[in-house]
C-alpha cells in the first residue's frame, strides 16, 4: 500500500505541473496505459518470480525419490 502511494504521487504531481508537455506524454501517460492494460495476475507473478530468480530467493528445488528420503516429501 505504501509503495502504491509513494510511486504514483510524485508522478501525478509532475504530470500536473508539466501538463501537455512531451515528457508528460512519454513518462506518466505511457506508463499508466501500459500498466492498466497489463493483467494483474501476470504482473503479480512477475513480481514474485523475478526477484526469486535474480537474487536466488527461491528454495532449492530438486527431485528426491520417495524411497530415498521420505521425510523430504512432507517438508
Amino acid at each position: 500500500m505504501i509503495i502504491g502511494l509513494l510511486i504514483p504521487s510524485p508522478i501525478g504531481v509532475y504530470s500536473a505541473i508539466r501538463q501537455d508537455s512531451i515528457m508528460d506524454y512519454i513518462l506518466p501517460q505511457s506508463l499508466s496505459i501500459l500498466l492498466i492494460s497489463d493483467p494483474g495476475f501476470w504482473l503479480g507473478t512477475m513480481i514474485v518470480l523475478y526477484p526469486s530468480i535474480w537474487w536466488h530467493w527461491a528454495p532449492p528445488m530438486e527431485f528426491v525419490p520417495f524411497f530415498k528420503n521420505p521425510i523430504v516429501i512432507w517438508g
